[in-house]
């Protein structure tokens, strides 16, 4: 999974809660959430990089695949968005 502040990566969009010129998005995950809004086809993921706080939308068409991610990547708070990219989903499918 990429990831690249207001720029397109895969079905990943990210936007800045705090403007800075910094196009090396890596940062820390802190939270992920499923959305409320049906189809549940989405999740946000909200992420911490040297004092600002971004969120991104991962979209995910199968809504049960959806939750697996959202389940899987909860195991994984703390960890460094570079490290959640490498994660084997295989599993899932």
């Amino acid at each position: 999974m990429g990831f690249l502040a207001g720029r397109q990566s895969g079905h990943l969009y990210a936007v800045r809660k705090k403007s800075t010129p910094d196009e090396r998005e890596i940062g820390i995950l802190k939270e992920i959430t499923i959305s409320n809004i049906q189809p549940a086809d989405r999740c946000f993921l909200h992420i911490d990089h040297e004092g600002s706080t971004y969120i991104g939308c991962l979209l995910i068409e199968d809504q049960a695949f959806c939750r697996q991610i959202v389940e899987l990547l909860q195991g994984n708070y703390a960890c460094p968005i570079a490290e959640i990219g490498s994660l084997d989903v295989s599993h899932l499918l």
